[in-house]
């Protein structure tokens, strides 16, 4: 075996391994955003169970889990007034402080807001995120999916009984 064969063999396995990181690095990138995007998908349905757990047909789940209109952080929602895990709670209560406790989960996420709105019955949960890897999402920071779209967006939709 020649010194130039030697080096070419060199180059070709530098390549192959070259080629093996990216591939690797590639798949990492990946996972995380599939990790963001279950996590997003398990909050918003927790926010569903906490609105379905505290639904009262007397007063509408839209009246009192209505305060996210807008995509809201976790440092920007209102604190609510008592700690519902400590003493009992009204309807409205119970929702300030889901909302608020929710919201801190949602926070685990890289520049998360989210938002509640409704249509009648019907919830709609929007979580966005910034994609760590990704250049480019799926919405912009209010959750539109029109302009510049810097973010990740989930959004799950259902229907409560009235």
């Amino acid at each position: 075996m020649t010194l130039l064969e030697l080096l070419v063999a060199l180059v070709v396995v530098s390549l192959g391994l070259l080629g093996v990181s990216a591939l690797q690095a590639k798949g990492m990138q990946s996972s995380n955003e599939a990790y963001y995007i279950t996590q997003a998908s398990f909050l918003a349905q927790s926010m569903i169970e906490r609105i379905r757990a505290n639904h009262n047909p007397a007063h509408s789940a839209a009246s009192v889990y209505n305060t996210l209109a807008t995509a809201t952080t976790y440092a920007s929602a209102p604190t609510p007034s008592k700690d519902c895990n400590a003493t009992a709670c009204t309807q409205g209560e119970m929702a300030a402080y889901d909302i608020k406790e929710w919201l801190k989960s949602v926070d685990d996420l890289p520049v998360a807001a989210a938002s509640i709105t409704w249509s009648g019955a019907t919830a709609t949960i929007l979580i966005r995120w910034r994609g760590r890897f990704s250049a480019e999402g799926n919405c912009d920071s209010a959750g539109k999916t029109i302009g510049a779209l810097k973010f990740r967006c989930f959004t799950l939709s259902t229907t409560f009984p009235t």
